[in-house]
């Protein structure tokens, strides 16, 4: 593992870059991409949290509640007894129609709670102590209408819910269909578990386990907050779906979904919602789509997040990573910055520990890559179709520290707008998964040592022990294999140790070379090819001479093979 670094954290900061990416032939640009001119910057403001609620109230965070004057519920079988004011049976189907504390006990076979206050500042609690509830028709919880619903898990309680075999008033819904399809004559199907119309909370610290075999597991129209508890999620479609928001605060919670584990679907209010906040807890995900996913910004401020399994890990227009730690395993994408609901795409990275294993890209944003605190640890592509590191408008450091391993082809680093010391070393032979990489100064102080999950040929690295001016070796399984000055900063490291300045964009003509290529960076192999044009003027496999080729990669027509971000 690799050895923490001090971190500096540098905020309020206005960051300018420049170029290093291009398409490939037949791709759009990237959505906002700016005049592609080797001198034209990039302008982006540090991460903007006006707009976005992510706060959680008193009451989100409180799970008491009054035993003496709540209402009782107990289930038994079919049949469903009250005891108190608010709530209604009708045979297996009990309806709470006023505000107020509902104490719910016992099981049920095949029925559901509703909640169907119709005071618009109604706030419900639906206490569970004890429940077991499988409902084959509809939701086993739903929420039609309130201000909002707090589901409390009491103390000591165990809970199940479940749609059995397959819910019969979604037999025309996909499962894993993250749409809920919503209009005035049907209101909505209520394709969850647990449903809700409006706000819900839940909190407490009992346990709640939800089986979702035909559907999404927990889903809220609104805001989705969850801060406490025990949670065993299986669902064939999402783990936990919030149109508005999941903000989670605290909780223990193992998530296995045939679709994105957490969500949040609102693409219509860019600058409020459609957002997802992790600020506590531990969380396992093992997803067969994304593991989290906002369609505006994803904010990760704290807990203890592992992705097992997914196609991509994070994902959203904009991804900040401010606190707590994060270990994705991605067939794709392991952070990815992307999405139609906003073009301003920026990772943000300024405190938590990030640790990537991906087969796709490691960190990878459709605009701007910024770090000015945290660690970061990737361990990237073992094929040259993707990196470590891919930034479409540029990737910037200022504090905390990387370190990215993956194959050469595609490789890029931390580029020109950085203010830390960073560099792309290409050892242009390939260690296998298992080497021990380390690094140590001139003398002989060890700044790292990392072993390495997969078989790597590149490494990006950057830290506030990293000095312009000063030597270095790396070593692989305690042999030297590249000793070097580091004379620039940003740098490029030849196997040999030589030293030239790296502009940005993907090593070997990546994306700031062929197939058109339309920005300067990219190429890392030392030469390039031979002619301005180089080896061919649509599909280069190398620069032109340098500044086009070598560590520049090229304007168009020369380049290799350069890539459109994903």
């Amino acid at each position: 593992m690799m050895k923490r670094f001090i971190t500096l954290l540098l905020t309020g900061a206005l960051i300018v870059f420049s170029f290093g990416c291009s398409k490939q032939a037949g791709e759009e640009p990237a959505v906002g991409s700016p005049d592609t001119s080797a001198t034209t910057p990039v302008t982006v403001e540090p991460a903007d949290e006006s707009g976005f609620d992510f706060s959680y109230s008193d009451r989100d965070l409180d799970p008491s509640y009054d035993e003496a004057t709540a209402t009782r519920i107990t289930l038994s079988g079919t049949s469903v007894n009250v005891e108190g004011e608010g709530a209604q049976v009708d045979g297996s189907i009990v309806t709470i129609s006023a505000e107020g504390t509902y104490i719910v006990s016992g099981k049920l076979s095949n029925g559901s709670i509703v909640v169907e206050a119709l005071d618009e500042d109604a706030k419900v609690q639906l206490v569970l102590d004890g429940v077991e509830i499988t409902s084959t028709a509809a939701p086993a919880i739903l929420v039609e209408q309130a201000d909002k619903v707090f589901i409390t898990l009491a103390e000591g309680s165990s809970n199940v819910l479940s749609d059995g075999s397959g819910r019969s008033d979604l037999a025309t819904l996909a499962a894993g269909d993250a749409e809920t399809t919503e209009t005035e004559d049907d209101h909505a199907t209520h394709d969850g578990v647990i449903f809700s119309h409006d706000d819900l909370t839940i909190n407490g610290s009992g346990s709640l386990k939800v089986t979702a075999a035909s559907t999404h597991a927990i889903v809220s129209k609104d805001d989705l907050v969850i801060t406490g508890g025990e949670y065993s999620i299986e669902a064939a479609g999402d783990g936990l779906q919030g149109k508005d928001c999941v903000k989670i605060a605290d909780g223990t919670l193992d998530i296995v979904s045939g679709d994105d584990a957490i969500v949040s679907n609102n693409a219509t209010e860019p600058d409020t919602a459609g957002f997802v906040s992790l600020d506590g807890g531990t969380i396992t995900i093992a997803a067969t789509d994304d593991a989290v996913h906002a369609e505006t910004i994803l904010r990760a401020a704290g807990g203890d997040v592992t992705v097992s399994r997914c196609e991509e890990g994070y994902e959203g227009a904009q991804i900040w990573i401010q606190g707590g730690s994060h270990y994705i395993t991605a067939s794709d994408d392991g952070v990815n910055a992307a999405g139609d609901a906003r073009t301003d795409y920026l990772l943000d990275i300024t405190g938590g520990y990030l640790e990537i294993d991906a087969e796709g890209d490691g960190i990878d944003s459709n605009g701007i890559i910024t770090q000015s605190g945290g660690e970061v640890v990737v361990f990237g592509p073992t094929r040259s179709g993707n990196g470590a590191i891919d930034s479409g408008q540029g990737a910037s450091i200022s504090g905390g520290s990387l370190i990215a391993l993956c194959a050469a082809g595609m490789d890029e680093g931390y580029g020109s707008g950085s203010t830390q010391a960073a560099l792309l070393y290409n050892a242009q032979q390939t260690f296998a998964a298992g080497s021990v990489l380390s690094l140590r100064d001139a003398n002989g102080n060890e700044l790292f040592s990392l072993t390495a999950k997969k078989q790597f040929s590149s490494v990006a690295l950057s830290a506030p022990e990293l000095t312009l001016g000063g030597s270095y070796t790396f070593s692989v399984d305690g042999v030297d294999v590249t000793s070097f000055t580091l004379s620039e900063s940003p740098a490029s490291v030849a196997a040999d140790g030589t030293v030239n300045a790296y502009a940005g964009g993907e090593g070997f003509g990546g994306m700031g070379g062929g197939r058109g290529g339309t920005m300067p960076g990219g190429g890392a192999a030392p030469g390039g090819g031979t002619a301005p044009s180089g080896d061919m003027p649509t599909d280069g496999d190398f620069g032109g001479t340098p500044p086009q080729g070598g560590f520049g990669g090229g304007t168009p027509p020369t380049g290799g093979r350069g890539q459109q971000p994903l």
